[in-house]
């Protein structure tokens, strides 16, 4: 080890690598509780913490003490391009040690390894016992079927599915495509009985296939769950899924279009959390939100993307806090230009929404910017 640090514990070397090479941003990948507002990193993001994945493994190479310390922060996180063989391998040397060291996984393999026998999620997955948060980020080339593999220590799932991949399309069929996305999710909540935070995107082009068959899963634990741009169907099949615990639901405009979700009439949510959409400023959907959910103490949303309502309109006798985002809209902002009378118009109506005659039990109003 090196001289300055060869007398210091080492607990104190960790805190001090952690330092070097952590950002803000890093503590997104790993949260599985709701947290306001808490987007997954942005691409700039994503590039900062790549850079700091390169001075941990530059750090690696100064001496072995410093790899031995590494090593926890160097497989904390996988992210999963291309090298699938070499990454088992790796993770499966001297006993699984460096499998145990995972803790997320985010599979987005653009490369298939033509073999006779190819890398799976399920080899993968079985060499990461500890792994907290799995990503499924697009629709990976890796062969899908998860089905026999024991997922308990997961908590997060985020399943971010788009119908086609960009660039050269890889699978002989559209059904094809589709149906390995679905497969994965289903495989996942099925075997992941701890997980706390399931996230659905569908970032389709069209409708599944019209021989989709929707399936009934009971999630146990989920205690927040996220829904984002997805079709009729899978709308349809999630809202037969049963969520004994869930307390948030974090949602943009279509689990309100033609009619208001079980997802939300049904359940005893806590907190409700309206994700950033151009439909939210053209629906009054406020009132009728709080109208359905009676239990509700925190609601949180985009102030500049969502359309006020009328004083004495909007109404809640349970609401404790509410969370306004000040992110600009660009509708709002080209309106007012070169002035920004609109948009503090705008934000001016939101406040007047909350008198105490409406919201007799809010305590706090929350502002938060990026």
């Amino acid at each position: 080890m090196l001289p300055i640090t060869l007398h210091l514990p080492s607990e104190l070397c960790l805190r001090i690598l952690h330092l070097a090479i952590s950002i803000p941003a890093g503590n997104k990948l790993y949260e599985v509780k709701y947290r306001p507002f808490f987007d997954i990193p942005t691409e700039d993001e994503y590039t900062l913490l790549r850079q700091c994945d390169n001075t941990c493994l530059t750090l690696a190479l100064v001496c072995k003490g410093w790899k031995d310390l590494a090593l926890e922060f160097l497989y904390k996180n996988v992210r999963l391009y291309h090298g699938t063989g070499y990454l088992l391998r790796s993770l499966t040397r001297d006993g699984s040690y460096y499998g145990k060291l995972v803790r997320r996984i985010d599979l987005s393999v653009d490369e298939y390894e033509y073999r006779r026998n190819p890398v799976t999620p399920a080899d993968i997955l079985r060499a990461c016992r500890n792994v907290n948060v799995l990503v499924k980020n697009d629709d990976d080339l890796l062969p899908h079927s998860v089905h026999s593999v024991e997922l308990s220590s997961l908590k997060r799932f985020d399943w971010w599915y788009a119908r086609y991949r960009d660039g050269n399309h890889r699978f002989q069929t559209e059904g094809d495509d589709a149906s390995r996305g679905l497969d994965f999710l289903r495989q996942v909540v099925a075997n992941a009985r701890n997980l706390i935070y399931l996230s659905v995107a569908c970032r389709r082009r069209d409708v599944l296939p019209t021989t989709y068959t929707p399936q009934v899963f009971a999630l146990p634990a989920v205690e927040t769950l996220r829904i984002e741009l997805i079709d009729i169907d899978l709308r349809a099949e999630i809202e037969k899924w049963t969520f004994p615990s869930l307390k948030t639901l974090i949602m943009n405009s279509y689990l309100v279009w033609m009619n208001y979700s079980p997802l939300i009439t049904d359940l005893e949510l806590e907190v409700l959390e309206l994700l950033e959409d151009s439909d939210f400023f053209q629906l009054h959907c406020l009132p009728d939100l709080l109208s359905v959910t009676k239990h509700l103490r925190e609601l949180n949303y985009y102030v500049e993307h969502v359309l006020p309502s009328e004083p004495g309109a909007t109404t809640s006798p349970s609401l404790r806090t509410i969370g306004l985002h000040s992110k600009p809209n660009p509708i709002l902002r080209f309106a007012s230009w070169p002035s920004v009378s609109a948009s503090e118009n705008h934000a001016v109506e939101h406040f007047s929404m909350f008198s105490r005659v409406a919201f007799p039990s809010l305590e706090r109003i929350i502002l938060y910017d990026d």
